[in-house]
């Protein structure tokens, strides 16, 4: 061989040696037997008779496993079943699987929760030793295009293996091209080395093949935390109280009515829970939801009962049923019947109702202690700020109740409705003018300050309305805001305004941008 071919191979040879040797790639049967054994199905029971179930990766031998928040924060009790490696062959649905395997089930607790990344951490009470674990991959390596694989119970179908591809790195999931359903949640996102790159989280409606997981950097950062993420702070957990509330709400009540649920909770919680919460359903069906969603994401007391005292509403009331729900403890109970209307005062948390015969009662501290205001039966409606009371009398005059005395406000006739806020009394007549009180003197002399106005969403001075015509005016800018039509209610949210459309979507209209941003669902 001659000099320069043996330099040429030398050098070759040198190059070889010093390139890192890359991990051979698992073929995906290789990756479902590596991987299978550390997958969980996660069943929490809701009911006799009804579950909710997802999927989750055991992480240590500890028997410590990394899910979706919105898997295991229903309030249930949690059960995790591990892979059966003896099983040549799967049941062919949940319900047989959990009959043949109900003295399998293990117990396991909620360690801590984060609404925002919707992850949670799960611990197994009695784990067996030496688990099966799942290592956790490096996301900032995904790249479009690669293979994966996904390992998981959609639909109660357990231990199921899909593959695809990644379509996209996004901001904060992975999108995945890949058959992802209800049941997968919770589940490991694996590359082909079999390694978790991420938590499958959710899928796109009315989309195929369209699903997202949550990336292992963000679970990596979860798992580094000891606290619950919004244990101390109470603005967070407002705020992940209605993130974690809005999945259940979807769950249980038609779209619309989730919508609308969701947009009364956010602007009671603003007034610190001064407000009544109407919906369409069960009173029962809204405390559970209310409830075990709060008993679902805090351990910590102080937090609930903040929650409950300062955001929460303090009286729930089902439409057409002419009843009214209080806070007693830490749930809600039917505390009056026969009533046609009914106020919270948006400052002191005081309740007001007038029963069907017309009579006034008040109830300073929720649950019980109903006392009669008045001697007369001749009230029709009722709206409370500030410490006074305003009613709507039959004869269509509004008094207005304040330190132990009723006061005529108004020699004017009403027929629609009465909205008070943050000391202002809003005014709608059945013509649609709008007059405001500013507790003590009606403004523009008493002439009208908005026209051809269905309904008033106000805080205060703020306000935007709701006309006849479908469109959305600002009192603030001076102009229409939507001119589409389709809004059925809107909701004062601080300076902002929520909208709920025909479809059911929410949107918030910013005056500072002066855009519309579409929310949920």
């Amino acid at each position: 061989m001659g000099t320069t071919k043996r330099a040429i191979l030398g050098l070759l040879l040198c190059v070889l040696i010093a390139m890192p040797i890359s991990a051979q790639a698992l073929t995906k049967i290789e990756v479902y037997k590596k991987c299978a054994p550390a997958v969980v199905l996660i069943v929490q029971e809701m009911a006799p008779g009804r579950v909710r179930f997802g999927s989750g990766s055991i992480i240590n031998a500890r028997g410590q496993i990394i899910t979706n928040h919105h898997v295991v924060t229903g309030g249930g009790l949690l059960k995790v079943f591990l892979y059966d490696k003896f099983r040549d062959k799967l049941e062919d649905n949940l319900q047989t699987f959990m009959a043949n395997n109900k003295d399998k089930a293990l117990t396991a607790r909620l360690v801590r929760s984060d609404a925002y990344r919707d992850l949670a951490l799960v611990q197994i009470v009695k784990a067996p030793r030496n688990l099966p674990t799942i290592p956790i991959g490096d996301s900032s390596k995904v790249q479009p295009g690669q293979d994966i694989v996904v390992i998981g119970n959609p639909r109660g179908l357990t231990w199921t293996l899909t593959s695809g591809s990644v379509s996209a790195v996004r901001k904060n999931s992975i999108q995945v091209e890949a058959a992802i359903n209800p049941g997968n949640s919770g589940g490991p996102l694996l590359n082909m080395n079999g390694e978790m790159i991420g938590v499958n989280t959710f899928i796109r409606r009315n989309s195929n093949n369209l699903g997202f997981a949550r990336p292992s950097s963000m679970v990596v950062d979860f798992l580094k935390n000891d606290q619950p993420l919004v244990t101390n702070n109470f603005d967070s957990s407002k705020i992940a109280y209605i993130r974690a509330i809005k999945r259940p709400l979807y769950e249980k009540l038609s779209k619309l009515e989730a919508s609308k649920v969701i947009c009364q909770l956010v602007t009671i919680g603003l007034n610190n829970g001064n407000g009544a919460l109407r919906f369409d359903a069960k009173a029962e069906t809204i405390n559970a939801v209310i409830i075990s969603t709060l008993t679902g994401i805090y351990t910590n007391a102080d937090v609930k009962q903040k929650l409950l005292q300062r955001f929460l509403p303090k009286v729930l009331i089902p439409r057409g049923k002419g009843e009214i729900w209080t806070l007693n403890g830490s749930k809600y109970v039917r505390s009056l019947q026969n009533v046609q209307a009914w106020a919270v005062d948006d400052t002191s948390g005081a309740i007001y109702v007038i029963e069907r015969s017309g009579a006034l009662k008040i109830s300073d501290g929720g649950y019980g202690g109903w006392r009669s205001l008045g001697s007369g039966q001749h009230y029709v409606s009722v709206s409370a700020t500030n410490g006074s009371a305003y009613l709507l009398l039959k004869n269509k005059t509004i008094e207005k109740f304040q330190n132990g005395q009723f006061v005529n406000v108004s020699s004017m006739k009403f027929n629609r409705s009465i909205h008070a806020t943050n000391g202002y009394l809003y005014v709608v007549s059945d013509r649609g003018y709008v007059f405001r009180y500013n507790g003590a003197s009606w403004e523009k002399s008493g002439r009208p300050i908005g026209l051809r106005v269905k309904y008033v969403a106000a805080a205060g001075q703020v306000w935007f309305s709701l006309d006849q015509d479908g469109s959305i005016y600002s009192y603030q800018e001076d102009r229409v805001i939507d001119k589409d039509g389709d809004a059925m209610l809107i909701y004062p949210f601080k300076e902002k305004l929520l909208a709920v459309s025909r479809s059911a979507h929410v949107y918030m209209y910013s005056p500072t941008t002066k855009k519309w941003q579409r929310l949920f669902p």
